[in-house]
């Protein structure tokens, strides 16, 4: 049996993208050779095989399925890759003894030989070739094996390159098996890739004043600003980019004068055909460009010059476009003028023109200056009869008591307008014109009433010198001009006003006959009714409009410690409150009280009003008093104040209309007290410096008070005190045997005897004792003496008394404290034996819980009958004296003499007890019998002196 030769030539390959062949069956033909492969593969066969007593094979490429035997097909112009299949079929030149036996190629692999173009088997990797026929006849009816071929490498310019793949297989007699050898090789494929038409191109237009450069573009929402007169050019060009032939573009060109874009104004038509590169229209003369330049002209001003480029078609597969309009905006001549007014004073530090406002004083005089500057590169025109033209320069003027004006209408005001003859133009770049005052004349309807008044022939003031009157106004002037810019309107300068500032300072004050300003407390019985004060305003001159408040508060009796103001209170005194609005708020540091605490909301008086001099407000107050059931300590307080309080010549109008600052006056309080009463039984009051208890009063017609039951008589004044009292309930006050030395009024009456008592104690019952107690010489008498400075009376006078005998503690530079009643029980079966305890020191104090002193008080110093103890001693301390603490009566039998007595108990004094005493100095007879009993001299009386006073009504 022959076999087949393993050795297959391989013809040219043609490729048709896009088709796939998955089978085919063909019929024994001719051995004509239907394509190059079967060509070649017949040729060598027989040639060089022998005759072929073997099967020749031949293998092509192909992709399309109208003809499998052709072999040069194109290919897309884009993509990578395209899909094949690879065919083949056999032929012999003798009769092969296994007619009818199919053969195929087995295994096909891509070889990638160096320069092949790559591929990949898709379908079955191998291929029938078709069954072996008669000598001279080529079988084709085998399968096709599908491939994709990488064709990246070829260019796609339209040309037909020869390519190869190299092939890797074997044959054999089944699909899958291997009979004979194994080869490769490269396989020719005819590749076409067709010629691409793919172009576009862009267009841009462009817009200048300058025909050299047209290079500036300007789109519609920023078009280039140009003046009336000015050429534009314009410039369009297209640039097309891409490959293809054949193609044609039209290139338009038109412009249009718009105020919005759409009424053309100039059209123009230049067709080009096969444009490859740029195409441009320019303003060049002879390059198709006499419609690219536009003179503007002054009916242009306002609108807006625009042209843009029209093509025929924007890309090869595209239609007709259009470039971004380029435009230029027909402008005034912008020429501008910006307006100043200064003023100026006569005064230090206003004698200048100056571009503010400014503070001015009376007596001071005003000056204005205008100035209108061209602040452009263009000239401004005077000519008012031309739009174009400023026409006029002129001012205002305007005083008024408010805020300086803005430039909007104000009101009282009236035009003074600069005649227009002889207004110059004003140069470009920084020209200006100025004037004063004096230079205008006055075109108004009808002048300034008031202080601006016509006057020199009608012209306005030139100048103005502030009067008293003026004080709190504003005296302003302003620029006017009748058109501000070319096409403008008519302007103004901003205001330059000079305020008269006010100067003031007010002072509040609640006034009583004996309180000028306030600040203090008057002591006061519940439900008694005292002068009320008088809310008073005193100020130097007129003010502003001014706040005030009258207010009225409480301060709680646990807070009586704390002290009244006496001054008033203002930022310059406390920062902390000037921003209260009333005297509730303010004084709750200086009380302690909070505004809830004092109730000030019941009783408050509001008001805003001009002040001049002296206002009172006496109406307001004249109910002010405690009530019946105020609680004894509390403190009922009235007090004014106002806002703003204080104004200086140096504020500033915006200063002075924002000053909101308070000043409050001092309050006048009173506080509940009781005034307690003291009266002097059996005996007379000698004072040398005077005598002042509290003021008597009135109830039920009869009159309550301190009283002596005998004789008053001081060296000095006398006053709440009487004598020569009937009752002990005290009522019937008189003073008929009150006598002072007020040589004012009544004339001098003697002096007050000087008995040294303590001395002639002293030397009458003298003893050896320093420390402790011992009888004296006198057996009826103990004299009690300390190495101390203070003396517990209590202690020796406790461990003596009940001895019988009189009782002197001799203190006379010591103090002597007094903590529990001093009581003499005993009862005396004859003179020699009544009882005494004589005090002697220096200073003597009375503890508050003391009731009944059985006891002659000789004080070098003072008597204190209400001292504070405090660290193991008694001290007179003014602010313990209070009706929680001092409220004990305190009864003395017994002389007193002393430098001072401090009456410091507070019992009685109260309305339902208007005739109970807080203390009562009894000067009992038995202190005269004791003297008698104990007289050197049988008591006898000497007349010393004697002295004929007035009679006794």
């Amino acid at each position: 049996m022959n076999k087949i030769v393993t050795i297959i030539s391989i013809g040219v390959v043609s490729l048709i993208a896009s088709l796939m062949i998955s089978s085919f069956t063909f019929a024994a033909t001719s051995n004509s050779p239907r394509n190059d492969s079967e060509a070649s593969t017949k040729t060598w066969c027989d040639t060089f095989g022998a005759g072929c007593g073997a099967a020749g094979g031949a293998m092509w490429v192909n992709n399309t399925s109208s003809n499998i035997y052709a072999n040069n097909v194109n290919i897309s112009t884009t993509g990578n890759s395209v899909s094949a299949t690879i065919y083949g079929s056999i032929y012999t030149s003798i009769h092969y003894y296994n007619i009818g036996r199919t053969v195929y190629a087995t295994n096909i692999t891509d070889a990638k030989a160096s320069g092949s173009l790559p591929f990949s088997i898709n379908g079955a990797n191998w291929l029938s070739r078709g069954a072996t026929q008669a000598p001279g006849w080529f079988s084709s009816a085998g399968q096709g094996t599908q491939i994709s071929i990488n064709v990246s490498s070829v260019p796609a310019d339209g040309k037909t390159y020869n390519k190869f793949i190299s092939v890797r297989r074997c044959w054999g007699y089944s699909p899958t098996g291997i009979d004979g050898a194994c080869t490769t090789e490269n396989t020719p494929v005819r590749i076409t890739r067709s010629n691409p038409v793919n172009w576009t191109s862009s267009r841009k237009s462009y817009i200048s004043t300058n025909k050299a450069t047209v290079n500036g573009t300007n789109g519609e929402s920023n078009p280039l600003k140009v003046t009336a007169g000015q050429t534009l050019y314009f410039r369009h060009r297209s640039d097309t980019s891409g490959s293809g032939v054949n193609y044609s573009l039209n290139v338009n060109g038109k412009g249009a004068r718009l105020a919005s874009f759409n009424n053309p104004l100039i059209r123009q038509n230049s067709t080009v055909n096969n444009v490859t590169g740029f195409y441009q229209i320019s303003p060049y003369s002879g390059d198709n460009g006499s419609f690219t330049s536009y003179t503007t002209n002054k009916d242009d001003i306002g609108k807006t010059i625009c042209q843009r480029m029209w093509v025929s078609k924007i890309a090869h597969n595209a239609g007709s476009g259009y470039s971004n309009w380029v435009c230029a905006k027909v402008v005034a001549e912008p020429w501008q003028l910006s307006l100043n007014t200064q003023i100026k004073g006569s005064f230090t530090g206003n004698n200048t023109y100056q571009s503010k406002n400014i503070t001015a004083k009376v007596g001071e005089t005003l000056n204005w200056k205008h100035t209108a500057t061209n602040t452009t590169n263009y000239v401004a025109p005077a000519d008012g009869t031309n739009k174009h033209g400023f026409g006029t320069l002129g001012y205002n003027l305007l005083y008024a008591r408010t805020a300086s004006p803005t430039n909007g209408v104000a009101s009282p005001e009236s035009h003074w307008v600069r005649n227009t003859a002889n207004t110059p133009n004003i140069n470009k770049n920084g020209g200006s014109y100025s004037y004063e005052a004096s230079n205008s004349v006055y075109h108004g309807l009808s002048g300034i009433t008031g202080i601006y008044s016509r006057n020199n022939n009608g012209k306005p003031p030139t100048n103005y010198t502030i009067k008293s009157e003026d004080v709190g106004k504003n005296f302003c002037q302003r620029q006017y001009t009748g058109r501000i810019k070319d096409g403008g309107s008519e302007a103004w300068s901003d205001w330059r006003c000079a305020y008269v500032a006010y100067d003031y300072e007010i002072k509040p004050c609640m006034v009583t006959p004996t309180t000028p300003c306030g600040g203090v407390d008057i002591p006061s019985t519940p439900g008694e009714t005292p002068t009320p004060p008088v809310p008073t305003i005193e100020v130097p001159s007129t003010t502003k409009d001014t706040q005030w408040v009258i207010s009225e508060w409480t301060v709680p009796s646990e807070k009586e410690a704390n002290p009244t103001a006496t001054n008033w209170i203002d930022p310059e005194s406390d920062y902390k409150h000037y921003y209260r609005s009333d005297s509730c708020d303010a004084y709750d540091t200086a009380h302690g009280v909070s505004r809830a605490e004092s109730k000030c909301d019941n009783k408050t008086y509001k008001g805003n009003q001009i002040f001049t001099g002296t206002t009172t407000f006496a109406n307001l107050a004249k109910n002010f008093a405690l009530p019946e059931d105020a609680e004894l300590g509390q403190r009922y307080c009235i007090a004014l104040s106002v806002s703003p309080y204080k104004m200086t010549a140096g504020q500033t109008e915006d200063q002075q209309n924002t000053n909101k600052d308070w000043r409050h006056s001092a309050p006048y309080c009173l506080i509940a007290m009781k005034e307690p009463k003291m009266q002097v039984w059996g005996g007379n009051t000698y004072a040398e410096k005077g005598i002042q208890t509290s003021s008597p009063f009135k109830y039920k017609e009869n009159s309550f008070g301190s009283w002596v039951e005998y004789v008053g008589l001081s060296g000095s004044n006398i006053v709440g005190f009487g004598s020569a009292s009937g009752p002990t309930t005290g009522r019937a006050m008189n003073k008929s045997l009150t006598f002072s030395n007020n040589t004012a009024t009544l004339g001098s009456y003697g002096t007050v005897p000087s008995n040294d008592v303590v001395s002639k104690l002293q030397a009458r019952y003298t003893t050896n004792v320093t420390n402790g107690c011992k009888e004296s010489a006198n057996p009826r008498f103990i004299v009690c003496k300390s190495i101390s400075s203070t003396i517990d009376v209590n202690a020796l006078v406790s461990s003596q008394i009940t001895t019988g005998k009189t009782v002197i503690i001799d203190g006379q530079d010591k103090t002597l404290n007094i903590t529990a009643d001093i009581s003499i029980k005993n009862t005396p079966s004859s003179l020699s034996d009544i009882q005494q305890v004589i005090l002697i020191g220096k200073t003597i104090n009375i503890a508050p819980n003391v009731t009944q002193l059985d006891a002659w008080l000789l004080a070098d110093e003072s008597v204190v009958t209400c001292a504070e103890p405090k660290n193991g001693t008694l001290v007179r301390n003014k602010s313990f004296v209070l009706p929680k603490n001092c409220d004990t009566p305190l009864k003395i039998n017994g002389p007193i003499k002393a430098k001072a007595l401090y009456s410091y108990r507070t019992a009685g004094g109260l309305r339902e007890e208007s005739g109970t005493p807080a203390e009562i100095y009894n000067f009992r007879a038995d202190t005269y019998l004791w003297a008698k009993a104990n007289s050197t001299n049988a008591g006898a009386y000497r007349t010393t002196y004697t002295r004929e006073l007035s009679p006794r009504f």
